[in-house]
């Protein structure tokens, strides 16, 4: 009896997640098909090219941007609000990046400031992405940003 018991709970679970996989190869006739059909009638992979070109799936994998370079006023800051408008996270390398004059430097800076960049530096940058100070890895290259 029990042994029946726990195959109809594992049917109950099963049988939906089979009816998603099956139905994501059908084609959109075979979906809204009455009667519904189980299987389809003809196996096809357009939903899964469909939901990777409408949606940004790979943004969610690599959707943040590090950011370094010269002319921090013009090219740096084009590029960061580009990003940002495309839905990046911007971090600047604020100690990675410059300009002609000073001046200009810190307008930049603080104009990605303000449209929504992280401002921070190369070694918090490193840091965080070791997540931790006492890795190897971060103790090899620590030599190298105290300079």
């Amino acid at each position: 009896m029990r042994v029946v018991l726990v195959a109809l709970v594992v049917a109950g679970f099963a049988f939906p997640f089979a009816i998603m996989v099956t139905t994501s190869f059908k084609t959109t006739g075979d979906i809204f098909h009455a009667p519904p059909r189980f299987w389809p009638t003809s196996w096809t992979l357009a939903s899964f090219r469909a939901a990777f070109l409408q949606m940004p799936f790979w943004r969610y994998l690599g959707n943040t941007l590090l950011l370094c370079g010269m002319e921090s006023h013009i090219c740096v800051t084009q590029t960061a609000l580009g990003a940002l408008r495309e839905g990046y996270l911007v971090h600047i390398a604020s100690d990675a990046v410059s300009s002609r004059t000073e001046w200009n430097s810190k307008i930049g800076l603080d104009r990605m400031r303000a449209a929504g960049a992280i401002i921070s530096s190369t070694e918090m940058m490193i840091y965080e992405l070791m997540r931790s100070s006492s890795s190897a890895a971060f103790k090899e290259l620590l030599p190298h940003l105290k300079g």
